[in-house]
Formats: C-alpha cells, sequence, structure tokens
C-alpha cells in the first residue's frame, strides 16, 4: 500500500492513461510533422487505426484543409505564440467523408526554444453545427411569419388615420399614431434582425459607396434626440472638417451606430453627454460612441 503523498503512477503509466483516456482526439507528432501517439477518439473520428496512423505524417492522417496552406502547428515554429485555440478546420475521412472539426494545437519546445514536436487536439462539431443551422432556419422562419401580421395591421391602421373608418376624435388620433409608430419600430426590428442572418450567412454584400460621414450622423442622430432629451442628456457629434467622405455601407454605418448610440443614452446618467467621435488612423477611420 502507498504511503501518504507517495504518487501511485510513474509518469509513463500517467502519460498513457491520459492520452487513451482525454475525451478529446489527441495526437502526438515529433519535429518533421509524423504521428508518435494517436487516441482512441482520434480513431474514431478518422477512420484510422493507431496502426495505421503511426508512423505517418499528421497531413496523410488528417486531409486537412489547414494541412498545406497554413498549418496551425508547423506555422508557429517562427513565431513567439506556441498555441492556436479552438480554430475550426475541416478534414477528411478514412472513408472519404468530410467532417468538421475545432481545433487546437501546441508546439513542443525545448528550453533552448527549439521545436522538438506538437500536441494536436481535435472534436467532431459535425452534430453542433446542424443543430446551429436548424436554429437559424426557425428562427428565420419566425421573422419572416412575423412580417405578414405586422404590414397588415400597419394597412389597417393607415386606413384609420387617414378616416376610412370615420372620424376621429383627438384622443383617437394621438393613441393611433402611438401605435402606428411602435408598429413601425417592431417592423424595423424584424428587417434588422433579418439583415443579420443574412449576414451571418454572408448573404448581405456591403454596397460600398462615398459616403459623408457627418452628413450620416447627423441624420441618425435626430431620431435619438427625443430620447435624449427625455434624460437631459446632450448629444455631441465630432468630425474633423478634412474629412468629407468616406467608403462605406452608408445604411450598415448608420445602423452600427444606432445601436451603439441607444446603449450609450440608456445607460448614461442623466444630465450627462454623449458623443460621437470619429478620427482618423494611418489605415482607417474610428467612430467611437462615449458616454
Amino acid at each position: 500500500m502507498a504511503s501518504k503523498g507517495e504518487p501511485t503512477l510513474d509518469r509513463s503509466e500517467l502519460f498513457d492513461l491520459i492520452v487513451h483516456n482525454i475525451p478529446v482526439a489527441l495526437m502526438v507528432v515529433d519535429g518533421n510533422g509524423v504521428i508518435i501517439e494517436f487516441n482512441r477518439v482520434a480513431q474514431d473520428i478518422t477512420g484510422y487505426s493507431r496502426h495505421e496512423a503511426i508512423g505517418k505524417r499528421c497531413s496523410e492522417v488528417l486531409h486537412s484543409n489547414l494541412c498545406h496552406s497554413n498549418c496551425p502547428l508547423f506555422d508557429q515554429e517562427a513565431s513567439a505564440e506556441r498555441a492556436r485555440i479552438s480554430q475550426r478546420a475541416t478534414i477528411r475521412t478514412k472513408d472519404q467523408r468530410e467532417v468538421p472539426i475545432m481545433y487546437t494545437a501546441a508546439a513542443l519546445v525545448d528550453k533552448n526554444g527549439k521545436m522538438k514536436g506538437g500536441i494536436e487536439m481535435f472534436r467532431d462539431i459535425s452534430e453542433s453545427e446542424q443543430l446551429e443551422k436548424h436554429r437559424k432556419v426557425l428562427i428565420s422562419m419566425f421573422a419572416h411569419d412575423l412580417k405578414a401580421p405586422v404590414a397588415i395591421a400597419g394597412g389597417f391602421l393607415t386606413r384609420l388615420l387617414k378616416g376610412k373608418a370615420g372620424e376621429l376624435n383627438p384622443k383617437q388620433e394621438e393613441y393611433l399614431k402611438a401605435i402606428d409608430k411602435e408598429i413601425r419600430r417592431l417592423d424595423n426590428y424584424i428587417h434588422s434582425f433579418l439583415n443579420i442572418l443574412k449576414m451571418e450567412a454572408g448573404q448581405v454584400p456591403l454596397s460600398l459607396e462615398p459616403c459623408s460621414i457627418d452628413k450620416a450622423l447627423d441624420e441618425m442622430a435626430e431620431g435619438f434626440k427625443v430620447q435624449a432629451a427625455v434624460k437631459d442628456i446632450y448629444l455631441r457629434i465630432e468630425v474633423p472638417d478634412s474629412m468629407t467622405l468616406v467608403l462605406a455601407d452608408k445604411e450598415q454605418l448608420q445602423r452600427v451606430v444606432s445601436n451603439l448610440l441607444d446603449n450609450a443614452i440608456k445607460y448614461a446618467p442623466k444630465g450627462s453627454e454623449v458623443i460621437i467621435r470619429v478620427y482618423e488612423t494611418p489605415n482607417e477611420v474610428v467612430c467611437m460612441i462615449k458616454d
């Protein structure tokens, strides 16, 4: 029986237990990228047995889209950063199936800074990506389904405001205008939400054209003046006189700044100031919202 404080495992046995029981695919490679260890999960994902994998280069087993152009492990040898965490990739299995994985690599470096090998870990994300795809489809369908009743309600409301169902008294007109304002706001939210889904899917290309940034910001800020006035907040826009035009998608620029400005006004103390400041660096134009 081991005495208190005495290790019950030697280092070799501990290493073997970690390699074979860790719940992700694990490969250990030497300095030439040749596999010297290959665990059970790696066998399950790739379809290669441990006997088949050991002695091969990792690129011959993974056939990843990263292997020949941007190897996350061996491209690090000249870099001070020795690990790249949670990088998505696609591998091709022994039976020629393409499998999406989340990949992590870490170089094994000696005390002189020489790379002696590396550890590569990955996990199959097929199921999670499929679930995410279904989630986005369901959300998109839900948002599209909301558009029709909102449009119909808005149409009837417009007819009421035009007196198509009889003359309105001042109070009725006031209430209906308030409802109309909120319906339009809801319609804008649905439109923005659908645009976000399209952007995530890469389906909304930016429409870049010369844009007067000061005018774009003035137009956008105009709609927030009432919201700011309720809290006695002063809105200030600072744009250099020399900055006349920028290459941008005006609509998307205003959408991003609107979201930031809305939050700034919502959480800024009463009687304070919110600043929209634009400035240039050598490579970009920066727009900052400050409360």
